[in-house]
């Protein structure tokens, strides 16, 4: 007998399983009638799946600011509404992306090359710095080249002229790199500023009404609600 109530138990837990369910779905504004003064009357239409047994149906895009004394819910014949519910809830809403900010990142990128190519011409003329002053290196450290000490003297002058023009170039181009550093961290900077301040506009409230019903059927339900 105990074995004969524990598997009807069963049974019954599993049927209420099969048949509680929650449906959702997403209602559409049909009519908006203005009363001036008194606000307005709204009608939402919304299509629900629903099958055999008892289930719940949350109708999302309901007004945010409804009059629940005044709420009223049309379902079809063969469904029986059992008992409803206004919610309120906050959601996370997905925002088209600022074009600014592509503009940004593009500039950044621009920058970025621009970086690139002065450091690559830094370089180079650090390399021709570092190859001319071993030339005067090599002229003063070998006294038995075949050249007299004016023609020496006039070749180190040249290089000399040679490696402060190096060393000129390479502290422009330093200058000119710092200058690009800085402007690529402001408009880094902005642009994380803007995103973050757009992070805490993206919570939206969304208005629901949440349905308890009833249907002997697997059925293609459509409710009214004003």
């Amino acid at each position: 007998m105990q074995r004969l109530l524990f598997a009807l138990l069963l049974v019954s837990t599993h049927t209420i399983a099969q048949q509680k369910m929650v449906v959702t779905t997403t209602s559409q504004l049909t009519n908006a009638n203005v009363y001036y003064g008194y606000g307005a009357e709204l009608t939402h239409k919304a299509k629900a799946n629903v099958v055999a047994g008892q289930q719940e149906i949350v109708i999302n895009n309901i007004s945010t600011t409804i009059d629940q004394n005044t709420l009223q819910i049309a379902a079809p014949e063969n469904v029986v509404l059992l008992s409803y519910r206004y919610n309120l809830k906050t959601e996370i809403v997905a925002t088209a992306p600022n074009p600014l900010y592509k503009k940004m990142e593009d500039s950044i990128k621009v920058i970025q090359k621009q970086i690139g190519s002065n450091l690559q011409e830094w370089q180079l003329n650090e390399e021709q710095l570092n190859k001319t002053s071993k030339i005067i290196d090599s002229y003063s450290a070998n006294p038995n080249k075949t050249i007299t000490t004016a023609e020496v003297l006039k070749l180190i002058d040249y290089y000399n002229g040679k490696i402060q023009l190096y060393r000129t170039i390479m502290y422009a181009l330093k200058l000119k790199r710092d200058e690009l550093e800085i402007q690529k961290k402001e408009i880094a900077d902005r642009l994380t500023e803007l995103q973050n301040k757009d992070e805490n506009q993206v919570q939206k409230p969304i208005g629901q009404i949440i349905l308890e019903v009833l249907t002997k059927e697997n059925t293609a339900a459509d409710f009214s609600i004003i």
